[in-house]
């Protein structure tokens, strides 16, 4: 894999990627459809970057019954929070496809003695960026879901969308049946 293709090594020189392979294993996996590659309770070390096709992120009950939660694509992230904590799994990763990916110890990112490297900060920064990214869209999906009514969900979804817009507010036009943004 060509380190500078995916934004978890952004900003790392070639000798820096591969200081960094020195200090923490990395390696390539193939998955077929349906495998179970993370699960539920399992106390994980490393981080799952997809090269190809897509998992699942699902949640199943105690009756058996399973929810999708996610579906992450090539070029996702999954379980860097679970491997970071040390926190067991509360979900199962399942290849939702046939599947490539790259999976890293990031058990490295918490040893103070690599705080010298240059490779050291730069991939702090960036499971840093990526993880506020995931939960910013995590809180989104919240707020988009926490309301009770459906009415009130697509208000809230519409209000969202309208501040992405720069609006500051939302008006229902009745005389052209339309939501207008302005």
């Amino acid at each position: 894999m060509n380190h500078n293709l995916h934004p978890i090594f952004r900003g790392l020189t070639t000798g820096e990627y591969q200081e960094l392979t020195n200090h923490t294993r990395i390696h390539e996996k193939e998955f077929t459809k349906g495998a179970l590659i993370f699960q539920n309770a399992d106390l994980v070390t490393e981080t799952g970057i997809i090269l190809t096709g897509s998992v699942h992120i699902e949640n199943t009950d105690f009756w058996g019954s399973t929810s999708l939660l996610s579906e992450v694509g090539a070029g996702g992230v999954f379980a860097e929070t679970y491997s970071l904590s040390h926190e067991p799994m509360m979900v199962d990763v399942v290849a939702a496809s046939d599947c490539r990916i790259l999976f890293m110890d990031v058990t490295f990112l918490r040893d103070n003695s690599l705080s010298g490297y240059s490779w050291h900060q730069k991939m702090l920064s960036n499971m840093l960026s990526i993880s506020v990214h995931k939960n910013l869209t995590l809180s989104h999906r919240i707020f988009c879901t926490s309301p009770k009514t459906i009415r009130e969900r697509l208000l809230t979804y519409l209000s969202s969308q309208s501040q992405k817009c720069g609006s500051r507010s939302l008006r229902y036009r009745s005389t052209a049946s339309r939501w207008q943004i302005s």
